[in-house]
Order: C-alpha cells, then structure tokens, then sequence
C-alpha cells in the first residue's frame, strides 16, 4: 500500500511539473491578406521532373512583392486529381493579380507546361471575420 501511493505521489509530481498549459487558452493570430488555392495536375514526364516544374514556377511566385506566404502540397493518393495544390497567402488581390500579368511568371508557365498543368481555375478565399 506504501508502494502504491509512493507511486501515486510521483506521478502527481511529475504531472504538475510537466503540465502545459491548454492550446486553445493562447490567443490564435489574426489571418489577413487574400489566399490563392491552385490546383496543379503532374502530367507527361516523371512525378519528379513535374515537381521541378511546379518549384520552378513556385520559385518566381516568391520573389513577388506582397507575398505573405506559400506552399506547394501533393495530395496523398497520387491517382486523385489535382494531383497538388498550391496555397499562397498574398496582403491584399491587387498583389496577386500583378503576379498574374508579370511577364516572369506567365514565362514561367509556358516554360513548363508540358510538366505541369492548372486543373481549374485558381480559388480565392479570404479570412471569415
């Protein structure tokens, strides 16, 4: 019985001392900005050489000013389509929409079509407030 609460004990202990504190008590950042979901099909050559591509074109898009963030995603059942999307959080529709006439990025695209193909048309979403 000794045993039994001695062991009770440190692990009440060992509970208080490594408690952390609930994550849903930390304030969560405010989004902002305007999120471009693109869905993108590998096609003709290699997964790999459509992921060159895809990083390629990727490659331009982070160069752009009002870019908040980005990232390129594979969808885990390669046999489903989009095969992968890109998510891009930009500060506001106008950056976004410089990107898409920047002669850099449409040469992008054409550099590496055979590679990569936009399955539909890019979403656009924005924070519900």
């Amino acid at each position: 019985m000794i045993r039994r609460q001695a062991f009770i004990a440190t692990a009440l202990s060992l509970a208080a001392i490594f408690s952390v504190p609930h994550a849903s008590a930390q304030p969560k950042p405010a989004l902002e900005g305007t999120t471009i979901v693109i869905p993108l099909n590998a096609i003709g050559a290699s997964r790999e050489a459509s992921v060159k591509s895809m990083q390629a074109i990727a490659a331009v898009i982070r160069k752009q000013p009002g870019l908040i963030d980005e990232v390129l995603m594979e969808h885990k059942n390669p046999a489903n389509k989009p095969s992968h999307v890109h998510v891009m959080r930009w500060r506001d529709m106008k950056n976004w929409e410089v990107v898409i006439v920047n002669p850099e990025f449409q040469k992008a695209l054409q550099a590496h079509a055979t590679t990569v193909q936009v399955q539909d048309a890019a979403g656009v979403y924005t924070p519900v407030k």
